[in-house]
């Protein structure tokens, strides 16, 4: 701001709210830029290592990956069979390399982002900021099993939303099993939610503090009907063929393990969200959560697009416990063939 428009607004400032009051205002608008500057440095600023060449293509899909190996061979895979060919893919480590990730994304024609620090905002962000033709990004975390059809149909999902011109969307999601919004959408769709009300209580939606986002047993319940999960993905996209019947606003918190967004709703709220100290979770998620209700651009899942999200941490460690067994009656997905390079 030039020094004449500056002095015109402080005269103007004065005659409006006194002297005191004008000094007041100053110190709140320059504590609230000085805030806004530090956030920003915390979300964007830190050390990173970009390996390969971004393609420039129109959408992107960033995956944060680095601490459930077991699972890259069955997850990655899906990505690499599934993903259209307008999109591009970059696997994010938060505070660490990981040379075997490193290796997969060079043979599979994908970037691979590290950051120093254990931020997975910053590290969110430094892809988006990395990737700059980008418009579109679909967020995967490493535990999520997509099907075909996932990737467009969201963007199909999506874009019906945007469409029908009542709202613009934060986010849309897939209808994820084991998810404690979107796992009442897939018991309805499958005609079980009775059955899962006689075992775990009721359909309570929440994102913590219900069966399915800590109880083992509901994980793997949830899981039992989801397998094979090309077939039963396949049977959600059956029926009603037009996407807006499938939206529905999610009115709370909501896991975000799979999500599609525009880059320029992440420019307007700020990127994803750090904190200044290391290997905390869940802050991005409640980042863009509370930036979708404070910017009207409310969030959404599909129930026509499922994808499966292998466990919530406390039910992790008994989930792995079936990895033998889930890849018997789901080769395609758990099995070793679902791991081989193309």
């Amino acid at each position: 701001m030039s020094r004449t428009k500056l002095t015109s607004k402080l005269r103007r400032s004065v005659a409006t709210y006194g002297l005191a009051g004008s000094l007041s205002r100053a110190a709140r608008e320059f504590i609230e830029a000085m805030a806004k500057f530090l956030r920003d440095w915390r979300d964007h600023h830190g050390t990173y290592r970009l390996e390969g060449e971004p393609k420039g293509l129109d959408v992107g899909v960033v995956v944060l990956a680095g601490y459930k190996p077991s699972l890259w061979p069955l997850t990655l895979a899906r990505i690499r069979k599934f993903v259209p060919s307008c999109a591009e893919v970059c696997v994010t480590t938060a505070g660490k390399r990981v040379p075997e990730l490193a290796e997969l994304c060079k043979a599979n024609g994908w970037t691979y982002l590290t950051t120093s620090a254990n931020k997975t905002g910053l590290a969110l962000n430094k892809v988006i900021d990395t990737h700059p033709s980008a418009t579109r990004w679909f967020k995967l975390d490493e535990d999520v099993f997509v099907a075909a059809g996932f990737f467009d149909g969201l963007m199909q999902g999506y874009e019906a939303i945007v469409n029908q011109g009542s709202y613009r969307p934060g986010f849309c999601a897939p209808m994820l099993n084991v998810n404690g919004i979107s796992y009442a959408g897939f018991l309805e769709r499958i005609d079980a939610a009775d059955d899962y009300k006689a075992i775990f209580g009721d359909l309570r939606q929440a994102c913590d503090g219900i069966p399915a986002h800590y109880d083992p047993r509901a994980a793997e319940w949830l899981w039992r009907r989801t397998l094979p999960l090309d077939e039963v993905a396949a049977r959600m996209t059956s029926g009603i063929a037009e996407p807006l019947a499938h939206a529905r606003l999610i009115g709370t918190r909501f896991s975000i393990g799979a999500i599609l967004f525009e880059r320029e709703f992440w420019k307007a709220f700020g990127g994803f969200t750090s904190t200044w100290r290391q290997g905390i979770l869940g802050v991005d998620e409640t980042g863009i959560c509370t930036a979708c209700m404070l910017a009207s651009r409310p969030m959404y899942y599909m129930t026509n697009i499922l994808a499966g999200h292998f466990s919530f941490y406390p039910q992790e460690r008994a989930m792995m416990d079936l990895l033998p067994e889930f890849a018997k009656i789901d080769p395609a997905s758990f099995g070793t063939e679902a791991g081989r390079h193309s």
